[in-house]
């Protein structure tokens, strides 16, 4: 492609790829706005929100696609805009539960050995907003403050996932009851 050419029909907004540091520089008053409007982090201090931003881009998922994977690195989380994720161990049918608009996804990511525990696949369109978990690991290990408010949202979202754990485990034992079998038997 020549200049004149790209006088004459410059490329649209759409056709031009910024590396992800500029796409992230460009972005980060939005990011901004939308990390302050999630529910996840409301009430989270200015410039902690500005940290994060500058931790995150947007991200989209199509039906079928993968968040993540068991087993492998856990190195982000994401805050879900919109759309649908369901959580799985195992195959496809070892439906855990399902995350929609307003919920996190991955908390793997602060805990050694930093390996996501299940798998996460889109099942309709998803927005999202990823972060890279492993640096803002090593800033909640420098800032205090930071670390307790991550750590205490965290926190709320295990509790809660452990609740559905401890229910789909009840309810494997109430089915091999039901068969007359030891649960302890069932692998």
């Amino acid at each position: 492609m020549n200049i004149d050419t790209v006088l004459l029909n410059p490329p649209s907004d759409d056709e031009i790829q910024f590396p992800v540091s500029i796409h992230r520089k460009l972005q980060k008053s939005v990011l901004c706005k939308l990390i302050w409007q999630h529910q996840f982090f409301a009430g989270l201090d200015k410039q902690h929100v500005e940290l994060l931003a500058s931790l995150a881009m947007e991200t989209r998922f199509e039906p079928g696609q993968y968040v993540a994977k068991e087993g492998d690195l856990a190195n982000r989380f994401y805050l879900i805009l919109d759309g649908a994720v369901e959580m799985q161990s195992g195959s496809d049918d070892g439906l855990i539960q399902k995350l929609g608009a307003g919920d996190p996804l991955g908390w793997s990511w602060l805990f050694e050995p930093h390996f996501f525990h299940f798998s996460a696949r889109a099942v309709e369109p998803t927005n999202s907003i990823f972060f890279y978990g492993t640096i803002l690991r090593h800033y909640c290990e420098d800032d205090h403050d930071l670390g307790y408010e991550i750590m205490r949202r965290f926190g709320r979202v295990m509790v809660k996932d452990w609740m559905v754990y401890r229910k789909i485990s009840r309810d494997i034992q109430d089915v091999a009851t039901s068969f007359g079998q030891n649960s302890a038997t069932i692998k």
